[in-house]
């Protein structure tokens, strides 16, 4: 937004700025406050000189309205003492610019000034980030300053204490919850002097309704620019149930080290020819090199040969052509350490040309962990809820799904299909003679037998009690009954440890357009009448 009360200045203005931004004119403060409304300009560009409200004023007001946020002022006027100029820096001008304006340095400060904009808005939206982590992650934390007055808590810290985050922000001192007060009281005291600058133990907290729970307890100071403590933080992860397995909680006094660099986000910026011009301390910390180390080198020997070959890829890619790019990768730090990072590189211009990139780097190895966790436990859930858990074979249910779905396939493609019924002979003898132990153990061994002598096609379940389903998809009755004949052999020739030999009775079914339930019941009542025919034997029945 462009704001002079002449209107051959706005005509010149827009004339200069409009090709590359959309440029809105007012002729006084109030028609500008009007149109922020609507338009919510980047950056404004603000005469002195105007009638009701001067520049300066309306400088220092859209300064303050907009206090959470960068917007960038410049100030131009045909006054050129010291003075004004000071006023204008005073009232919270970013730029001063005398008339009559150039082209040229009109646009060279926009472009700047946006690019320091964007920066301090990525920069916010990382702050917003920190808070959401800051009040989410699963260990609760306080901050307090070197005199023991606590500045901040998080939600976990309140959830796990049972205090009011209002009651914990205006005590003093970490000491109201630990056990251990003189010893916490010393170790605070070592921190805030600069004799130690972390301090990490396992001990015993108190809520506020008196219980106590085990916590792996970290403090640690953060320092200013001269390295003297100017805050403490406090972090306890509740350990009561997971003490022997406890996790060391690693890079916290980085974490909290600034408040506005609280999310580890190692950064860097290149040049167009991939020069290093900028960096952050993360971004040391992670190669293990010092700032002055990187600063105008090429370095690339601080990662391994296959991330330098994608990074070199996706960098040359973008200062050739421009844009943004996001990718993935495994990466050494300087401990030797393997992390998954994600990158987001994005190119900036000066002019119409690309003049580098910026590249933020997100250390993602915790999600990609629990993403892994969390899918190895569904896998081994959805396995739990269709498989016998004395067996292994599958379950009651998983097993008619799966007769069901065989059927039409059967149907569709008019294969032939099987059916087996088969019960232990005079099991309840065994579990009265051995016990229910011992029959579980029969029951294993039955399961495994008929495993060894199915294909792996064929489908294994376990019915009820001691009675097995076994589906013998694209198979005839004889190929079946042959399968069927040799289980019963292999268990009958089985001598179990305790002394004893077993039998099985079966009732051999193939399919002739029954349903699940009517193909079942044929292979139960054959099963029955082997039962009633002396046992030790497959009835049959084949195509009617």
């Amino acid at each position: 937004m462009v704001v002079d009360d002449s209107p051959v200045t706005l005509l010149i203005l827009k004339k200069y700025l409009e090709e590359e931004y959309e440029v809105i004119n007012a002729q006084n403060a109030n028609d500008a406050i009007q149109k922020m409304k609507e338009h919510k300009p980047d950056l404004f560009i603000l005469d002195i000189m105007m009638p009701g409200m001067d520049g300066f004023a309306l400088c220092e007001m859209i300064k303050k309205r907009e206090k959470d946020v960068f917007i960038p002022i410049i100030i131009i006027s045909a006054l050129e003492d010291n003075e004004s100029k000071l006023k204008g820096l005073e009232a919270g001008a970013d730029e001063f610019i005398t008339k009559p304006v150039n082209q040229f340095e009109l646009n060279m400060r926009v472009k700047t000034l946006l690019k320091i904009k964007d920066l301090y808005d990525k920069l916010n939206a990382r702050e917003k980030l920190f808070k959401a982590v800051f009040n989410n992650i699963n260990s609760g934390i306080t901050l307090l300053d070197i005199s023991g007055n606590r500045l901040e808590v998080n939600n976990k810290a309140v959830d796990l204490l049972g205090y009011s985050k209002e009651d914990m922000k205006t005590g003093t001192g970490i000491f109201s919850y630990t056990v251990d007060d003189e010893q916490e009281g010393k170790v605070f005291q070592e921190l805030a002097s600069g004799e130690i600058n972390e301090h990490v133990s396992e001990q015993l907290f108190s809520r506020k309704d008196g219980s106590q729970f085990w916590v792996r307890h970290s403090l640690s100071s953060i320092n200013d620019n001269t390295g003297t403590p100017e805050m403490i933080v406090s972090m306890f992860t509740d350990i009561t149930e997971t003490k022997t397995a406890q996790r060391h909680l690693a890079n916290y006094t980085a974490l909290l080290k600034k408040l506005i660099e609280a999310i580890p986000m190692p950064m860097y910026v290149k040049d167009v020819d991939g020069v290093f011009i900028e960096c952050n301390e993360r971004f040391c910390k992670l190669i293990g090199l010092k700032r002055e180390e990187i600063i105008g080198n090429k370095q690339y020997s601080f990662f391994d040969k296959e991330a330098i070959k994608k990074i070199k890829k996706a960098e040359m890619e973008l200062l050739k052509n421009g844009g943004h790019k996001e990718f993935e990768l495994q990466l050494k730090d300087a401990s030797g350490k393997t992390k998954a990072f994600a990158f987001y590189k994005e190119t900036f211009t000066t002019g119409d040309d690309i003049a580098g990139l910026i590249c933020i780097m997100v250390d993602i190895t915790t999600k990609n962990l629990l993403e892994e966790q969390l899918r190895k436990a569904n896998d081994i859930l959805r396995e739990q809820a269709i498989r016998d858990g004395l067996t292994g074979l599958y379950n009651h249910k998983k097993s008619l799904e799966m007769l069901e779905a065989e059927i039409k396939r059967a149907k569709r493609y008019n294969n032939v299909l099987s059916v087996l019924m088969l019960d232990i002979d005079y099991f309840k003898k065994v579990n009265d003679q051995y016990g229910h132990q011992t029959g579980d153990d029969v029951l294993v061994i039955v399961s495994e037998i008929i495993q060894g002598n199915i294909r792996e096609t064929d489908i294994a379940g376990r019915y009820g009690g001691e009675e097995f389903l076994i589906i013998f998809p694209h198979t005839n009755f004889e190929e079946a009954f042959n399968t069927a004949k040799r289980i019963n052999k292999a268990l009958k020739e089985h001598e179990f440890k305790e002394g004893f030999k077993l039998t099985i009775s079966g009732g051999l079914s193939e399919w002739q357009g029954e349903n699940a339930a009517q193909l079942i019941h044929k292979a139960d009542k054959l099963l029955y009448k082997a039962k009633n025919g002396g046992r030790d034997r497959i009835e049959p029945a084949g195509k009617t």
